[in-house]
């Protein structure tokens, strides 16, 4: 689990990479942040949750370089 609901992007921008082999990965982030997901899941799955607004103005972009094997990253905010 990693919890960045407390954190701040620098520049208004930050790009975090994480791996999920056999396992699973529990990413919060503050709500009012663009999450731009790069990866592509083998036998796995990459989830955002809720799915963000339209019309949310959104105060800074954080990019998710991720990669899964057999598990899971589940985002929310």
């Amino acid at each position: 689990e990693i919890d960045l609901t407390g954190a701040g992007l620098e520049g208004g921008q930050a790009v975090l990479s994480l791996s999920a082999v056999l396992g699973s990965i529990e990413l919060r982030v503050r709500p009012e942040w663009q999450v731009v997901i790069e990866g592509t899941p083998i036998l796995g799955s990459i989830e955002q949750r809720p799915k963000e607004p339209a019309d949310a103005e959104k105060k800074g972009t954080l990019r998710l370089n991720a990669s899964v094997v057999l598990g899971s990253i589940h985002i929310r905010g």
